[in-house]
């Protein structure tokens, strides 16, 4: 596993450049060997589960998601190779982002 510290951000604010992150969503389609997309919003994006550990999770569930992000095919477009992945409800989604937004506005009133 990489030494890098991992950015709590938003779906939406992840990008190409980053590497490691912490985010939530919703799942939005798994497939037999645990590849799954996670959506926020109108962002989506493609997780990777380690290799042979498919991740107990299911189409709806609320997901932390902790990874490393790796280019697709163009530097717009990038997928999440996953540390780890963890079902979560409805109000932890809530907390976290609330946690986002508080942070958020901290950091930019020089705090």
């Amino acid at each position: 596993m990489e030494s890098k510290v991992i950015a709590d951000k938003s779906l939406g604010d992840i990008t190409a450049e980053d590497t490691r992150v912490r985010f939530v969503g919703k799942v939005e389609k798994i497939d037999d060997i645990g590849m799954f997309d996670v959506s926020e919003g109108d962002k989506k994006v493609t997780c990777l589960p380690p290799v042979s550990v498919k991740p107990n999770i299911g189409k709806g569930d609320f997901v932390l998601v902790t990874g490393r992000v790796a280019l697709g095919d163009s530097k717009e477009d990038f997928e999440v190779r996953t540390d780890s992945v963890r079902k979560i409800s409805g109000e932890e989604r809530d907390n976290y982002n609330k946690y986002l937004k508080i942070r958020s506005e901290l950091l930019n009133n020089g705090s």
